[in-house]
């Protein structure tokens, strides 16, 4: 895991949101932005979606029919965000 950037946030207790390159890459691919990262963390619709051992996956909701998924770890200071997906719902 290559952490390529990290931004103050208050998230989960923790005061950092640290992104891998493989997490910004999805992202741009996805047209999703740190904004809506960091509030989905912040403020999830639904927590405890699955994941990896050792990840946790929260989702939050854009509109009607679109949401947004964001696979990250917890370190002692900071939440590293693995990936985030547009989920959209019918």
């Amino acid at each position: 895991m290559a952490i390529i950037r990290v931004i103050p946030a208050n998230v989960r207790g923790r005061s950092e949101v640290a992104f891998d390159s493989h997490a910004l890459a999805r992202m741009q691919q996805r047209s999703i932005t740190e904004m809506q990262v960091v509030a989905a963390l912040q403020q999830p619709d639904i927590t405890g979606l699955r994941a990896d051992p050792g990840r946790f996956r929260v989702r939050r909701h854009y509109g009607q029919h679109h949401s947004i998924d964001v696979v990250f770890e917890e370190e002692p200071t900071r939440i590293v965000v693995i990936t985030a997906v547009r989920v959209v719902r019918s």
